[in-house]
């Protein structure tokens, strides 16, 4: 999320306080380098837990903090929060309509507009293993809760949006 906000301009590299810096790096990389090793090293330490160092659970805690006071809650990203709400109500509410109109995409694949998002999501249905008492609405949900911010642009793009004809 530091580096989405670094890019839309809502917070600037200087912003973000040192002491996070330096304990766990300065951006999406280096963060979860730092924090993947320190877990391994933490467990090595004591295989009976999985945790953090104190250094590097005090600076994620204190970059969360960062994240929600200076990205989230701000002005600027709240004004885009209905708008965001309203579209991935949208998608899930369509995604779930075309699972159970397609018995989970595996029958009038044709009635679903042209979309890339209906192929990875059955690969995803297949990978993940649900089984019938799985309700699509948990597999919607699930597959939704790993998209990125692009990603959910790009499926809204591809399901709402019509192609040009050229």
């Amino acid at each position: 999320d530091i580096e989405d906000a670094l890019v839309a301009g809502l917070i600037r590299e200087d912003d973000i306080p040192s002491d996070i810096v330096k304990i766990l790096g300065n951006n999406n990389g280096e963060i979860i380098s730092t924090l993947l090793s320190d877990l391994i090293k933490y467990y090595n330490d004591f295989p009976d837990k999985i945790g953090l160092s104190e250094e590097k659970h005090s600076a994620l805690v204190k970059l969360i903090d960062f994240n929600y006071n200076d990205i989230y809650k701000t002005d600027d990203v709240n004004k885009y929060e209905k708008q965001a709400t309203i579209s991935m109500k949208h998608l899930f509410d369509k995604l779930l309509e075309d699972l159970e109109k397609t018995n989970r995409l595996t029958e009038k694949r044709d009635l679903l507009p042209d979309a890339t998002v209906y192929d990875v999501l059955l690969k995803f249905i297949k990978k993940i293993n649900y089984t019938e008492n799985d309700s699509n609405e948990l597999i919607v949900l699930d597959f939704i809760a790993g998209m990125t911010d692009n990603y959910v642009i790009k499926c809204l793009k591809e399901i709402f949006i019509p192609k040009n004809i050229t």
